[in-house]
């Protein structure tokens, strides 16, 4: 996932290398003219901060981080999400022969898994 340098568009790639893009005032899809170069999987922060763009199968979730929904102090995919997507992404790293690491902040410590292959 990716931003453009404006904000107004969010990108991603498929499988094959395709760029996807999307208007983020809208959530249209639209032309990906422009791209970035193609970042690491994961989730993308815009520039303003104020939006986080992550893949969620064969959607795009964009959350307001500056303004939450009301009920959900933070704006933060459930645990089972959470989970469900690190796991994905240990898997291909594992399977790419890649590093993987995830970091979880929780009231001011920090735990931090990782996933290598010889």
């Amino acid at each position: 996932m990716a931003f453009s340098p404006d904000g107004q568009k969010a990108f991603a790639w498929d499988s094959a290398g395709q760029v996807l893009a999307w208007d983020t005032t809208t959530g249209q899809p639209t032309a990906a003219d422009n791209p970035p170069a193609r970042p690491a999987p994961g989730p993308a922060i815009s520039p303003d901060g104020g939006f986080t763009a992550q893949p969620d199968g064969n959607r795009v979730r964009l959350v307001d981080r500056l303004n939450p929904p009301v009920n959900q102090p933070w704006p933060l995919p459930d645990a089972g999400e959470r989970k469900r997507y690190h796991a994905e992404q240990a898997e291909r790293a594992e399977q790419q022969k890649q590093w993987f690491v995830v970091s979880f902040h929780l009231r001011g410590c920090c735990w931090t898994t990782r996933t290598t292959s010889s």
